[in-house]
């Protein structure tokens, strides 16, 4: 309110109609911070006779009361000859368009529609006290008689009265059809951000489960792989155990063989026997070195820099030697950067002869091995490929586990001792059937010599 306009209002006095205490008491507040005096009545009669004791200069009053209404209020009012000039200010939800009908049936100057701002209130009182003077001669002459919605209504209001309805009127449904279109651009805006956030919701839930699915295969993996070690484990040491036993009376039984070989050279048919057993007793021997492998653990404080190229060549001559005469063909694969692994040179050479000895055993005749040698970030990678008939899909989950694959003449130990070394050195094997077909392919991964001491102890 400005000063001037407070000026004009000071002292003029609003009586206040509300059978709620609460309300009435709000209303007080607000009229007597704005420089209003406030006189209070609970209902219509009441306020008849507060109007007569204090000659209000404006009437506030809601429409639903008990005893008498608004609209009775304000007829009684206009009604009576001396209290005509009292303008009267309806609070109203004007829910229905008989509330305005039924405002200028009984004479009312204005209406105000809840809920109101303090601001809309103060303003519609400064109109009505300003205009007052405007609707003491604006009297109409005679009234109309109206039919709307099936009822009559006989309306006496004065042209400035109906104006006033009307633009007040007015007034509302503009003011209800901006905070309605307020509401809906609100509800727009919600459900653009709702539906934003269901979206992003969905795809977070979408990838926490993912991330523990993977999580969940990755323990699977973990666990058969320590399940898998620990039998293997188990079997080393039983395994070494009985090769330890048993090595003492082998090495005699190859002793008397070698010597009855000699003996029994000059006689043919003994030969032979001599011969297959002494051969028996090879693969006895190689099963009880093979045992005691997998029996022995591998000690850490023995790792030192093994370049892979290295190992990879010093392989590739044992394999000559256990093959002489033999044409194995080789072709390997390395990058020009020496790359080296933290572990035990003879446990990792033996990784690779084990992984070329089982490829050369399963490939046809005059085919090439393949030897590959990688870096991949803070690995090395190196594989073994054949072309034979490639590995049996049963096979592949078991393929390392003791006595599960076992060739021509081998112990079926081989694939075993090379997962339990790999696994020492903090690596990983896997086999895979070539695609396109024929073969398979052995790969290991172990960490660079930087980091290997520290995977081996995890």
């Amino acid at each position: 309110m400005t000063k001037a306009s407070q000026k004009d209002t000071v002292k003029a006095t609003v009586l206040v109609v509300e059978d709620s205490a609460t309300q009435r008491e709000a209303l007080e507040h607000i009229l007597s911070a704005n420089g209003y005096n406030v006189v209070e009545a609970s209902n219509g009669a009441e306020a008849l006779e507060m109007t007569a004791a204090h000659q209000p200069d404006i009437v506030l009053t809601d429409i639903v009361m008990p005893e008498m209404d608004g609209y009775e209020l304000c007829r009684s009012l206009k009604a009576d000859g001396g209290r005509t000039r009292v303008p009267v200010l309806l609070v109203t939800s004007l829910s229905d368009p008989q509330d305005v009908l039924k405002g200028l049936e009984c004479g009312a100057d204005n209406f105000i529609v809840k809920p109101y701002r303090e601001e809309e209130l103060l303003v519609r009182i400064q109109y009505i006290l300003l205009n007052r003077h405007m609707q003491s001669e604006d009297r109409a002459e005679m009234g109309v008689e109206i039919v709307f919605a099936g009822q009559r209504h006989f309306i006496t209001s004065g042209r400035l009265q109906i104006l006033n309805l009307l633009l007040s009127t007015y007034d509302t449904a503009v003011r209800k059809n901006v905070e309605l279109e307020r509401i809906q651009e609100e509800m727009r805006q919600l459900n653009d951000t709702l539906e934003q956030k269901v979206m992003e919701r969905t795809a977070q839930l979408r990838t926490e489960m993912e991330e523990r699915e993977r999580a969940q295969e990755a323990l699977e993996r973990s666990l058969q792989r320590l399940e898998r070690a620990k039998n293997l484990e188990a079997i080393g040491m039983i395994a070494g155990g009985v090769a330890h036993e048993v090595r003492n009376p082998l090495f005699a039984i190859s002793t008397i063989v070698t010597a009855l070989e000699r003996k029994l050279s000059h006689q043919p048919e003994f030969a032979e026997y001599t011969a297959h057993i002494a051969e028996q007793t090879r693969r006895l021997n190689e099963l009880m070195n093979d045992l005691l492998t997998l029996g022995r653990p591998i000690l850490l404080e023995e790792f030192r820099p093994c370049p892979m190229r290295e190992v990879v060549s010093q392989a590739l001559t044992r394999l000559d030697g256990v093959h002489p005469g033999a044409c194995i063909r080789c072709t390997v694969q390395a990058p020009a950067e020496p790359l080296a692994v933290s572990g035990v040179r003879d446990k990792l050479e033996q990784v690779i002869f084990n992984l070329l000895h089982n490829a050369f055993q399963f490939s046809p005749e005059e085919e090439r091995l393949e030897v590959r040698i990688w870096r991949a970030g803070p690995l090395v990678g190196f594989s073994v490929t054949d072309h034979g008939p490639g590995v049996p899909a049963e096979m592949l989950p078991i393929l390392f586990q003791p006595f599960a694959s076992k060739r021509k003449g081998g112990t079926g130990l081989g694939l075993a001792i090379v997962q339990k070394i790999v696994n020492a050195h903090g690596g990983t094997v896997e086999a895979a059937n070539n695609d396109p077909p024929p073969g398979a392919t052995f790969t290991v991964r172990l960490p660079l010599a930087e980091a290997s001491k520290a995977a081996a102890r995890r």
